[in-house]
């Protein structure tokens, strides 16, 4: 524990000296730094608990957050520049490592793997991974070139969005956003009112989860899956009781995992033969 609170803080101290020497104050680094924390958190618990198939985010990251709750004519065109250029660590929090850790931890403690077996582990993986994914990236995107046909348009249209964003925000000095904070206030209250039903009552049937994923790129690709889902968990557990329940989990994994490999058997079958093939979301 004392080990992970240190690290914690000491990448936290290396992250604002970072943020300072590039040009955001410190009360401005340290707020950024700590919405993403929470970000962080908060999609590692629904990772954990609720396993969506993807972690999206709100669609509005944390620095354009900030600039537009507080306003663009609250902060210098340095500190706009600042925002704008580190937009790319919560533009697309599907990339953060930190869901996927806790995912695996909860899968170590199921199958009662030591945690400081699983620790080493993944702290290997994430390093090799890291090392593999800058030189494929970097390789492949040289090879075939950036911003073709033949390589994820991502990066580029998140480059492109942040720098005319930037403009924007340097040319146009907006007040803070009257209506927008307290809608933001007023959601923060209606999920803490849904958590603390849902501990109170057994019977509660709305999740909070549900309520923070809905207005995510995870809710709106994936709403009919989940309804589906719950509609056949329903009718199972309402006509047939905890026992049928436990006899229908086999047919649920195993379609699962077929669908899964199905994808992959189509991917690999793409890349063997260097033909283009459905490009599947899950």
């Amino acid at each position: 524990m004392l080990v992970a609170v240190a690290g914690l803080i000491l990448c936290c101290g290396v992250v604002l000296t970072f943020f300072t020497l590039a040009g955001l104050p410190l009360w401005l680094g340290s707020l950024a730094l700590l919405l993403i924390l929470l970000v962080a958190v908060t999609l590692s618990r629904i990772r954990a608990e609720a396993g969506p198939a993807w972690v999206f985010g709100p669609y509005r990251d944390v620095t354009r957050a900030l600039v537009v709750s507080l306003g663009a004519g609250s902060f210098s065109e340095r500190e706009i520049v600042g925002l704008s250029a580190f937009r790319w660590f919560s533009r697309d929090v599907r990339f953060l490592p930190m869901p996927f850790h806790m995912e695996a931890f909860k899968i170590a403690e199921a199958a009662g793997i030591r945690k400081r077996t699983a620790m080493a582990v993944m702290t290997l993986a994430t390093a090799v991974g890291i090392l593999l994914g800058f030189w494929a990236v970097l390789t492949l995107s040289y090879r075939t070139g950036l911003a073709t046909g033949k390589t994820y348009a991502g990066p580029l249209g998140g480059a492109v969005g942040i720098w005319n964003q930037a403009g924007d925000w340097t040319r146009n000095r907006s007040l803070p956003d009257p209506v927008g904070l307290p809608w933001i206030a007023g959601g923060a209250l209606f999920t803490l009112f849904l958590m603390g039903m849902r501990q109170l009552f057994t019977w509660w049937p709305f999740h909070p989860i549900g309520y923070v994923m809905a207005e995510t790129g995870a809710g709106s690709s994936f709403w009919f899956h989940y309804l589906l889902a719950w509609i056949f968990k329903l009718l199972v557990l309402r006509y047939g009781g905890h026992s049928l329940y436990v006899r229908t989990l086999p047919f649920v994994i195993g379609l699962i995992l077929g669908d899964i490999l199905t994808q992959t058997v189509w991917s690999a079958f793409a890349v063997l033969f260097n033909i283009p093939v459905y490009q599947f979301i899950s």
